[in-house]
C-alpha cells in the first residue's frame, strides 16, 4: 500500500512539473520574440543593387529575422526610411563596432571606403566614390573617431551613385531594418 502510494505522489509530482513548466513556456512565449519566419513579398525598384537585384524583382523577406538574430555584415535588408514611404533594399557593409576611413586616390576627388582596414567592395570591385557621396559618412566618421556607433549599420547599394543610402543618409540604426531579403544561390 505504502509503494502505490508513493507512486501516486511520483505520478502527481511529475504531473505537476510538467503542468508548471507548460504554463511557464505559454507564459514567457507570450514575452519572447516570434522566432518562426514571416514572409512578405516586395517588388525591387531601382538598380541600385544590380546586379544581384534587378528593378521589378520580387523577392522574399523574412519580417522575424531580425527579432531574434542580430544583423551581420553582408545580409541584404529591406529597411524603413523617415523620408520615404517604400522601404529601401540594401546591404549591410559595416556594423557597430567597425572602422571606416576613406582614402583618396590619385583621380582627382575620388575616394575609397575601408572598412577594418580593407577597401569596400561591391561585387568584387572597389568602391569608388565621388567627394559628393562622401559627407554623411564622414560626419560619423569625424564625430564618432571613426568607429561605426552601437545600434547604427553602414548600408550601401552595389552601385554607388545614385543609391539611397549611407551615402545619403548617414549610418542607418538597426531598428530601422524590416527584414531580411532571402537571396537564392
Amino acid at each position: 500500500m505504502c509503494h502505490s502510494r508513493s507512486l501516486i505522489f511520483s505520478g502527481l509530482f511529475l504531473f505537476l512539473i510538467l503542468c508548471v513548466v507548460l504554463l511557464l513556456r505559454s507564459e514567457y512565449s507570450l514575452l519572447l520574440p516570434e522566432c518562426h519566419p514571416h514572409w512578405n513579398e516586395y517588388e525591387v525598384r531601382g538598380n541600385s543593387m544590380s546586379p544581384l537585384l534587378q528593378s521589378g524583382d520580387l523577392i522574399r523577406v523574412d519580417m522575424n529575422y531580425y527579432e531574434c538574430r542580430d544583423p551581420q555584415v553582408g545580409e541584404v535588408v529591406v529597411l524603413s526610411h523617415p523620408h520615404r514611404e517604400a522601404p529601401l533594399v540594401k546591404m549591410i557593409y559595416a556594423l557597430d563596432g567597425d572602422e571606416l576611413a576613406f582614402t583618396s586616390l590619385e583621380q582627382h576627388d575620388t575616394y575609397h571606403l575601408k572598412i577594418n582596414g580593407a577597401i569596400a567592395k561591391a561585387t568584387g570591385r572597389p568602391f569608388v566614390f565621388m567627394a559628393e557621396d562622401i559627407p554623411k559618412i564622414q560626419a560619423y566618421i569625424d564625430t564618432y573617431a571613426g568607429v561605426v556607433p552601437t545600434g547604427y549599420a553602414l548600408i550601401l547599394g552595389l552601385n554607388p551613385a545614385g543609391s539611397l543610402d549611407s551615402t545619403e543618409y548617414g549610418l542607418y540604426h538597426i531598428k530601422s531594418f524590416l527584414g531580411r531579403v532571402d537571396i537564392e544561390p
